[in-house]
């Protein structure tokens, strides 16, 4: 889970930007279903930044974020607790945050 194309300013950047956030994205009892995939992916064009809160699965946390990661072609900014955070540039120019 490295972040090859975030230099560690644009890292610490992110992170700051997502404390403030809602989770937009929240994985339950059913785990990862192809719904959840299509909003990440919906959520990920229009904000760019993504919060997802995982609350029954904190324990396999690192093997959803790794799957969210490749399903939504995204770069993993953090993962902490139960919480994930996930970065794409989006194809719009007038949303890019960075």
């Amino acid at each position: 889970m490295k972040n090859t194309d975030l230099t560690n300013s644009d890292i610490r950047k992110l992170r700051q930007m997502s404390h403030s956030m809602g989770a937009y994205v929240i994985i339950g009892k059913n785990g990862l279903t192809d719904e959840t995939l299509k909003l990440l992916d919906k959520e990920l064009e229009y904000h760019e930044l993504v919060k997802i809160r995982c609350n029954k699965f904190k324990e396999e946390k690192e093997e959803i974020a790794a799957k969210l990661q490749e399903a939504s072609k995204s770069l993993l900014v953090s993962a902490t607790g139960n919480v994930i955070v996930l970065y794409r540039r989006s194809k719009d120019d007038k949303r890019h945050i960075l």
